[in-house]
């Protein structure tokens, strides 16, 4: 595929690329260019629309004048030759990479050449998934009962974190299931929050004892 630069485009305009490029450079003096000023209103235009194209999708584009109307959004022909031919534009040629070769007379390639035929096996990275901590599981469960997220605000996480390193995560989940199921109507009132769960842990365990579980330890106590 034939592709073609704006010549000097990477010394006048902006390193950023894709999209999200919101500007390009134009000169205050642009058109007293040589070159530029002997272009005609409508060519000129469409010389700034392929900066603004170079912008957003990298400085090499395709030699198709059908394709650079249509992403410049103008109606007149592009002619390309005219804006290469006045040295505007200019096409891309890649110079082919020539790799050291086979050492005929003993039938065998150097050590290079070998070292790059071989393929380098490929290392498989293992994704480290992030442990679903007890403030997970309060957000699940609290979707699961009313459909919609909770109100988690900054000071939570830590709050949780404590009470994890004191009771354990396994303990501090068990108690967030009770704390859903439970029929009490002051927390069902209060609406399930965070901060009232840390307020009713001794009473989350005291009735896990009563329900047949023995004597808990309050783990609070130092």
């Amino acid at each position: 595929m034939k592709l073609f630069r704006i010549k000097n485009f990477e010394k006048f305009q902006s390193q950023r690329r894709g999209k999200n490029v919101p500007w390009i450079k134009l000169m205050v003096n642009w058109r007293e260019d040589y070159e530029v000023a002997s272009l005609t209103d409508g060519q000129a235009m469409q010389y700034v629309g392929m900066l603004c194209l170079a912008s957003r999708q990298g400085p090499e584009l395709r030699w198709d004048p059908t394709w650079i109307k249509r992403k410049i959004g103008c109606n007149a022909s592009v002619n390309l030759e005219l804006f290469e031919n006045k040295g505007l534009i200019e096409e891309v040629v890649y110079q082919p990479v020539f790799r050291c070769l086979p050492n005929l007379a003993e039938g065998k390639g150097s050590d290079r050449t070998k070292r790059e035929r071989e393929p380098k096996p490929k290392t498989k990275t293992k994704k480290r998934e992030r442990k679903k901590t007890s403030l997970d599981h309060y957000h699940k469960l609290f979707f699961e009962k009313f459909g919609s997220k909770p109100m988690i605000l900054e000071k939570h996480g830590p709050m949780m974190a404590r009470l994890e390193k004191k009771m354990g995560r396994p303990e501090i989940i068990d108690l967030l299931d009770r704390y859903f199921k439970t029929d009490d109507q002051f927390i069902i009132n209060a609406g399930f929050t965070i901060d009232l769960f840390g307020s009713q842990i001794n009473k989350l365990i005291a009735s896990r004892a009563g329900n047949g579980a023995g004597p808990v330890r309050n783990e609070f106590e130092s």
